[in-house]
C-alpha cells in the first residue's frame, strides 16, 4: 500500500514538473500579435505565432492552390513590424519546389525561431515569392 502511494505521488509530482517547464502561448489568439498572411494565385500560406520560454516561434505551411500543378521553388519572407511601423525582426526562408500530385497535395512546413518577443500589437507578415531571388 505504501509503495503504491509513493509511486502515485511521484507520478503526480513528475507531471507537474514537466508541465511547468514548457509554457507555450499562442500570441495571435491572445491578441498580443497580429498575423498577416499574404496570399497569391500560386500558393496558400498558413501560419501561427507562439511564445515558448521567452522566445517567439513562427511556423506554418505553404501549399499550392492547385495541387495538380505544383509550384516552383521560392522563398518566404517573415517580417515583424512594431505598431509604429518600425521593423522589429525579419527572416527569409528558402523553400523547395512543391511537387504536383493527383491525390494528397504536397506542402512545405516551416518554422522560424526569433530570440525575443516583439512588443504587443506588432504585426507578423508572411509573404511567399516565386524564384530564388531573395532581393525582393
Amino acid at each position: 500500500m505504501q509503495k503504491t502511494t509513493y509511486m502515485c505521488f511521484g507520478m503526480i509530482g513528475l507531471s507537474l514538473l514537466l508541465t511547468s517547464c514548457a509554457t507555450r502561448r499562442n500570441l495571435e489568439k491572445s491578441g498580443d500579435l497580429n498575423l498577416r498572411l499574404s496570399q497569391n494565385r500560386q500558393v496558400k500560406v498558413w501560419g501561427s505565432a507562439w511564445e515558448e520560454n521567452g522566445a517567439l516561434t513562427v511556423a506554418g505551411s505553404v501549399r499550392p492552390r492547385n495541387p495538380k500543378e505544383g509550384v516552383d521553388a521560392g522563398h518566404l519572407h517573415i517580417t515583424i513590424r512594431e505598431r509604429s511601423g518600425n521593423e522589429f525582426a525579419a527572416q527569409l526562408i528558402k523553400l523547395r519546389r512543391i511537387e504536383a500530385r493527383d491525390r494528397v497535395p504536397d506542402y512545405i512546413k516551416f518554422s522560424a525561431p526569433f530570440a525575443s518577443i516583439p512588443p504587443k500589437h506588432s504585426t507578423i507578415r508572411l509573404e511567399w515569392h516565386a524564384g530564388s531571388d531573395c532581393s525582393e
